[in-house]
């Protein structure tokens, strides 16, 4: 575990990712990231790019293909 303090930049706070942190999170400077809470924290994660388009498309295909399926499921 590595604790890092968060820092003051304008009216936001940061925390700062040394280049150590970016090699190994596998992250570059310009890259997109994705944050989301997992209940106890945030979890920070490169963004997919094509991945998360491919696996929305996919979703949208499932779903489509059984609404009503999970629609019985639902009540």
């Amino acid at each position: 575990m590595l604790e890092k303090r968060l820092t003051k930049v304008g009216n936001s706070w940061a925390v700062v990712l040394d280049k150590p942190l970016m090699d190994l999170a596998g992250l570059s400077p310009d890259q997109p990231v994705e944050i989301r809470s997992n209940g106890h924290g945030l979890v920070i994660t490169a963004s997919g790019g094509e991945k998360d388009q491919a696996f929305l498309e996919a979703k949208a295909r499932v779903s489509a293909r059984h609404q009503e399926l999970f629609r019985r499921l639902a009540r």
